[in-house]
């Protein structure tokens, strides 16, 4: 065997100690881990369900996070609030706007608050809004004039008989509670119109819609049975 065939040899041969070396610190580095979860009372997080039961464990069920698990039993909090009017709405004008419920789960709609900037009137608009504080003993603050409604888009479901006032729901510190929760599935569309009936103010109104998002399994089949 020449020279360089014998130097060929050794470095495949330390090329193979290495590989073997490597992989032992692997092995020893995941061992120590394992063992330091374990003194702390925690799963070797070897799927995500581990992950879910050491939350538990480690942080109690009232601070664990509630999207971990089972993709069909988690739910966590979360809202939707509606598009920004891009003008202020007018006198006897409308705006359409709304929010879709994305792919990743349901929405369970549980109450509502409203926001509502004052914009000045037709004849002098406003610079600057004003917020609407409805917990001030102010006309104005009460939006008087501006009404609204709220539609399922995908059902043509009318969750109000009438369009109502919005200055008599969604106080921020009194949010508006629905006598049931009301389930939304996901790609649904809630529409909202607000219509300014005052004769001269301007508003830029939002809503926000606050619940808990849940993943349910075959909720299309379930729905499948409910009929009018």
């Amino acid at each position: 065997m020449s020279y360089e065939e014998k130097m060929a040899a050794i470095q495949k041969l330390r090329g193979q100690v290495s590989s073997m070396a490597n992989m032992v610190e692997a092995k020893e580095r995941n061992l120590s881990n394992k063992e330091s979860l374990l003194r702390q009372g925690q799963i070797p997080t070897d799927n995500p369900r581990d992950v879910e039961k050491n939350m538990m464990r480690n942080l109690g069920p009232m601070l664990a996070p509630g999207n971990l698990g089972d993709i069909n039993k988690i739910i966590w909090p979360f809202y939707f609030t509606t598009e920004s009017p891009g003008t202020p709405i007018a006198p006897n004008e409308t705006f359409q706007t709304g929010f879709s419920v994305t792919q990743e789960a349901a929405f369970i709609m549980m109450s509502y608050t409203k926001v509502v900037y004052n914009a000045g009137t037709l004849a002098a608009p406003a610079a600057v809004w004003t917020y609407a504080d409805p917990n001030t003993n102010t006309l104005i603050n009460r939006s008087p004039g501006l009404v609204y409604t709220l539609r399922d888009g995908s059902s043509a479901r009318q969750l109000f008989n009438s369009a109502i006032e919005l200055g008599h729901h969604g106080n921020p510190r009194f949010p508006t509670k629905w006598p049931r929760p009301i389930m939304f599935l996901p790609n649904q569309v809630i529409q909202i119109a607000f219509t300014n009936t005052d004769p001269q103010n301007l508003y830029v109104p939002f809503i926000t819609g606050f619940g808990y998002r849940m993943r349910v399994e075959d909720a299309q089949n379930f729905l499948s049975l409910i009929y009018a």
